[in-house]
């Protein structure tokens, strides 16, 4: 994200946050003035804010949901860079940093139970739902596509479903997606199933302990 780009999106954030929530939609609507990429970018920043406090606050690589069990025990954590829309790893045991994807199509990193791959979103130029190893080896395997925003922020205890949040035909919804992890390396996605639907915003889904 060039830096004139990066100075549009904090003014509208910051202007977006003074706001009622029920008068969000509409602002940005306006204030993107067409262009949806910007408007999905302030809209997971919102999001993220909601769950985790003001990014604007925290280091660049500092803004995602963490698991499992805090990301092995503060050893690991996956968190997206919010000057290049770019997921990276930070090693916490030997301080190392790594990519994990480029040209800022790498957002909102969720661990999966076994510590060794995520499920990101990717808003380049589609709505998608990737799955990727945590040390970059192979390629990204496409779980979901979508016409419209959708975010991942949890994955239940067993690994077998995804929790994320989709922008419906008036308001985000609350969904979730099976996944078969026979090969994790190359995860079936199912069916994507509606858990909640209102007319009002529903985000930020997560699984409990015991996964029910």
């Amino acid at each position: 994200m060039d830096r004139e780009r990066w100075l549009k999106v904090e003014k509208l954030y910051d202007a977006a946050r003074e706001r009622p929530a029920g008068e969000r939609e509409r602002f940005l609507m306006n204030a993107c003035a067409g262009d949806e990429t910007l408007r999905h970018e302030l809209e997971s920043l919102l999001a993220q804010h909601e769950a985790t406090g003001s990014f604007m606050d925290l280091p660049a690589i500092d803004v995602a949901p963490r698991s499992p069990e805090q990301a092995r025990g503060e050893e690991l954590d996956a968190r997206t860079d919010i000057f290049s829309q770019d997921a990276y790893i930070h090693d916490f045991e030997r301080d190392t940093t790594t990519r994990l994807t480029n040209m800022g199509n790498g957002q909102v990193p969720v661990w999966a139970p076994d510590g060794k791959h995520l499920a990101l979103q990717s808003v380049a130029n589609d709505f998608k739902l990737y799955w990727m190893r945590s040390d970059v080896a192979g390629k990204p395997q496409s779980l979901l596509e979508g016409t419209n925003n959708l975010v991942p922020w949890s994955m239940s205890p067993d690994g077998r479903r995804l929790a994320y949040f989709q922008h419906g035909a008036t308001a985000y919804d609350l969904w979730t997606l099976p996944l078969d992890l026979t090969d994790p390396d190359h995860p079936k996605p199912g069916k994507p199933e509606l858990y909640l639907q209102t007319p009002w915003d529903k985000r930020v889904p997560r699984f409990s302990p015991d996964g029910r």
